[in-house]
């Protein structure tokens, strides 16, 4: 007796093309809710390695434009409290030079100078207070501090303040027969000080310049990875097309 096995062949031909389209659907689909052409290494091992290191890029730049922002805060504070020393070793010029005229009697002259000691305790009491998260930024327990202001090591900027207590201007008290002395010493603490204040000017337009490259960077990154909507138009309808079993692009 013959056994006789009848086999469906368009039945089969419409399952293999079936599990195709599906197949296709749903990496279409998962393109589609994620956004992404890569979703995993089986799309495109390259360019998902390509994609993860310019994640890794941008991520870095955004944290160096945070540094570069928290240094921004600091050297605002640090300015801040400069430009109030400088007032005070102002007051402290114009009295040294006041009482380097001999019009003034001695009693004058140590009137002026009970006046400029108060001065330096003001100015060694706002040096002292000056700090940034917890941090002395005047009084030279922190001499310097480094900003790393971009994603590559050694993309980073040195601010270098100094001690700017009142211990630095030398002489802090003169006989009343020398004193043409004091408005020498005043005057070289008032340079010191302007040389800190222009320090951190410099360093502000340093991170300003910084942070406007980093988002540029940004810029062109984010410009060169765009999605065309042609290109998706063109995906969808390859997609479309997957649906007829008839396509034999799809098998």
């Amino acid at each position: 007796m013959a056994m006789v096995i009848n086999t469906n062949t368009a039945s089969l031909t419409t399952q293999r093309h079936l599990s195709s389209s599906r197949g296709e659907m749903e990496v279409a689909m998962e393109r589609m809710s994620s956004g992404s052409r890569v979703n995993s290494s089986m799309d495109d091992a390259a360019g998902l390695a390509i994609g993860n290191r310019m994640t890794s890029q941008v991520e870095g730049i955004n944290q160096a434009v945070r540094n570069a922002n928290d240094g921004i805060s600091l050297a605002q504070t640090a300015e801040g409290a400069l430009g109030s020393s400088q007032n005070i070793l102002q007051r402290m010029r114009v009295l040294a030079v006041q009482a380097a005229n001999d019009t003034y009697s001695s009693v004058d002259r140590k009137a002026i100078n009970n006046e400029i000691v108060q001065l330096k305790e003001e100015l060694n009491r706002g040096v002292n207070q000056a700090s940034f998260n917890g941090n002395k930024i005047l009084n030279g327990t922190n001499a310097s501090f480094t900003f790393q202001v971009g994603h590559m090591s050694g993309d980073n900027v040195v601010v270098t303040l100094g001690d700017m207590r009142g211990s630095m201007i030398g002489t802090q008290s003169w006989d009343p027969k020398a004193s043409s002395t004091a408005p020498v010493t005043v005057a070289a603490v008032a340079g010191i000080t302007t040389a800190g204040y222009d320090n951190v000017k410099v360093y502000q337009v340093n991170c300003d310049y910084i942070i406007s490259e980093g988002f540029g960077l940004l810029g062109d990154i984010n410009n060169n990875c765009y999605v065309d909507l042609k290109d998706i138009e063109m995906f969808l309808l390859e997609w479309l097309n997957c649906m007829h079993p008839d396509d034999l692009d799809c098998q």
